[in-house]
């Protein structure tokens, strides 16, 4: 499958839906029937804010988001990662404010489902549902595998895992070939996410170069040995399964204009 890329660098959701998760034509008719808006988002702005009341589900068309927490010192902590077709907030029916912000890494494009109507909706066709627990499940299986990771692996095979991760994902939404993809997110922001500082960072990308497992250059990520990564981040092929559940979005039917071959 091919890399492709949008307006500024923006990841660009796949067309097809894996065809053992898909949603009824006319679940996914009555779905888009509620789309309230699309609307650009520019690079390292909120789309929720900590502490914000979700009156509507907002889903990642194309670009790159990311989940994260403000620590007690102001220090910024990356807890998750919102690819395209992806939803913000799939649990707003279950929660009363944001306990986290949501916040673009790129400039990128989202659609609007007010609240109220999801739950109409839901309520005349309760069918629609499993497409969001689908979705929530998802996320809760990435939580799970960063939390023991973060846990128990060190700092060489914690990056081993986030790079290889970020490429499956990449692949899911069709943002990278056999063996490469760009890369959207700086030194700064892999480190927030592990918990390292990004001199300790630069260290373990090159430790992984001189090993021959990646090359980085710009932006563009090439996994030279792809068994080699895998081992190195002790990944378990039960989660890269459960990576390969289909977007929200992509249910939905939200499919973008074009795709081209990214460069980087």
């Amino acid at each position: 499958m091919m890399a492709m890329q949008g307006e500024a660098g923006a990841v660009l959701a796949p067309q097809v839906p894996l065809a053992n998760d898909r949603a009824g034509v006319e679940e996914l008719h009555d779905l888009r029937t509620i789309v309230r808006e699309r609307s650009w988002v520019e690079a390292r702005r909120d789309i929720f804010s900590e502490g914000e009341i979700p009156n509507e589900l907002r889903i990642v068309v194309r670009g790159l988001a990311c989940r994260y927490k403000i620590m007690m010192d102001g220090s910024r902590r990356i807890i998750g990662f919102i690819f395209p077709g992806d939803a913000c907030n799939a649990d707003l029916l279950c929660i009363a404010e944001m306990d986290h912000g949501v916040r673009t890494i790129i400039r990128t494009e989202i659609v609007s489902v007010a609240r109220d109507k999801l739950l109409e909706l839901m309520q005349v066709n309760p069918a629609i549902a499993r497409v969001f627990w689908s979705s929530i499940a998802q996320d809760t299986a990435i939580l799970r595998q960063w939390l023991v990771k973060m846990g128990h692996q060190k700092a060489p095979g914690r990056v081993a895992h986030l790079l290889y991760e970020v490429f499956l994902r990449c692949q899911m939404v069709g943002a990278a070939t056999s063996d490469t993809c760009i890369l959207q997110l700086t030194q700064d922001e892999l480190a927030d996410t592990l918990g390292l500082t990004p001199v300790h960072m630069n260290r373990v990308l090159q430790r992984l170069r001189k090993e021959g497992l990646i090359q980085l250059v710009g932006r563009r990520l090439t996994i030279l040995d792809q068994q080699g990564l895998a081992a190195a981040a002790d990944f378990d092929p039960k989660y890269h399964r459960a990576l390969r559940r289909t977007p929200l979005g992509v249910q939905l039917g939200l499919r973008p204009p074009d795709r081209v071959a990214p460069s980087a």
